[in-house]
C-alpha cells in the first residue's frame, strides 16, 4: 500500500495484489478536481506484435510474450500506445496496452488487471541465464 498525492488538492492510496503471472492495481483517490487517469500495462516490442483493443481490454502478443491490461472498475476505455522511437531503454520501437478515464471531483476506486507473460521458450531462455 503506498499513499502519495500528485498535485495538490488530490489523494490517492495505490495497492498492487501480485496474481501469478498478473497482479491487481487498485487505487482509491480522493479528488478536489477533474482528472484525466491512466494506467499502463507493461511495454513490449513493436516487431512481429498483433493487438487487440476493445472498450475495457487491450492486449499484445508477441514472439516474447503477452502484455494485457483489463479495466475493472473506473476506467472509459482500452488503448494501445504506440511512443515515440528510442523511448524504451530495451526496444526501439515498443508498444504497451493502456487503460484512460475520467474523473469528476469526489471519491473513486480504479481498479485494473495487469499481466506480463513471456512464452514458455523465453522463460527457459531467462532461466537458463539467470542460473548461470
Amino acid at each position: 500500500m503506498h499513499y502519495w498525492s500528485p498535485m495538490p488538492g488530490v489523494h490517492i492510496k495505490s495497492t498492487i495484489i501480485p496474481l501469478g503471472q498478473a497482479h491487481l492495481r487498485i487505487h482509491d483517490i480522493q479528488t478536489e478536481k477533474v482528472l484525466f487517469v491512466a494506467e499502463g500495462g507493461f511495454s513490449t516490442t513493436i516487431e512481429d506484435s498483433s493487438t487487440f483493443s476493445d472498450h475495457k481490454f487491450a492486449q499484445i502478443e508477441t514472439p516474447l510474450g503477452r502484455s494485457s491490461i483489463r479495466a475493472l472498475k473506473g476506467y472509459d476505455d482500452a488503448d494501445i500506445v504506440r511512443p515515440e522511437v528510442n523511448t524504451n531503454v530495451l526496444y526501439p520501437r515498443s508498444i504497451f496496452p493502456c487503460l484512460q478515464g475520467k474523473i469528476e471531483p469526489g471519491q473513486h476506486r480504479l481498479i485494473s488487471l495487469i499481466t506480463g507473460a513471456m512464452t514458455a521458450e523465453q522463460d527457459s531462455k531467462w532461466r537458463t541465464t539467470s542460473e548461470k
